[in-house]
């Protein structure tokens, strides 16, 4: 007897382009939600199975019987405003969220806490392509306080590579001594300075308070080395 064949063919919809922001729009409108976070200056709702699903924080917590920070009234947040955590659970659903710079410090702590890598990544990126004279200390300290070598690296490097402008900053003229000549030397291991800027930087931040600092001006010129300065240059600062 011949076998029978059976026809198959797999058919596949392009309808799940639309599904993330259409249980979005459910969340936003508390249609079906099952889980409640309260945080400092609001409210958020979401559905337990689709931050489950997405997320191992999430999914611990709900299939823990969400003993900690649970109440009848839903999961206390502690740490995280309800704006911040509204974009992260919003990126959960949508696989979208805008980042700037007023937001940018609290959404990578949210990621953190809540172990969403790609949060982390995308906030690292931003703060990487808007770093500036203006803001590189306060992202480089950021960097050095949640260990993000890549940051730091790349903070450093800004620093090397624009040191003079840096050098004239009100940020950089403010470090205090050891901040300071941790910076010069960083100078050192690197050819993108030369020794008149390394000199000049240092002459800014003593000059900026120099009744204060003027002792310190000889510690921190042995870190130049004099023999690479030039002549006529050497004349001008005698």
């Amino acid at each position: 007897m011949a076998a029978n064949n059976l026809n198959e063919k797999e058919y596949r919809s392009d309808h799940e382009v639309g599904l993330l922001d259409n249980l979005n729009s459910l969340r936003e409108e508390r249609i079906l939600c099952d889980v409640t976070f309260n945080a400092e200056g609001g409210e958020v709702s979401a559905h337990r199975s689709i931050l489950a699903a997405f997320s191992e924080y999430y999914r611990a917590m709900f299939t823990s019987k969400c003993k900690e920070g649970c109440t009848d009234d839903g999961v206390k947040v502690v740490g995280i405003t309800a704006l911040i955590l509204n974009l992260i659970i919003s990126f959960i659903y949508t696989a979208k969220i805008t980042i700037n710079s007023e937001t940018v410090y609290q959404l990578y702590e949210a990621a953190d806490m809540l172990q969403i890598k790609y949060v982390k990544d995308y906030c690292v990126g931003f703060l990487k392509d808007t770093l500036e004279v203006g803001n590189w200390l306060i992202v480089r300290a950021f960097a050095q306080m949640y260990n993000i070598p890549e940051l730091v690296t790349h903070c450093d490097n800004f620093f090397l590579d624009n040191l003079e402008l840096v050098s004239n900053g009100l940020d950089f003229k403010e470090l205090n001594l050891d901040e300071t000549e941790t910076l010069i030397r960083m100078t050192k291991t690197s050819d993108s300075s030369s020794e008149e800027t390394i000199f000049r930087s240092i002459m800014n931040w003593v000059k900026h308070d120099l009744e204060n600092r003027q002792q310190f001006f000889e510690r921190l010129f042995q870190l130049i080395d004099i023999k690479k300065l030039p002549t006529s240059f050497l004349k001008v600062i005698k």
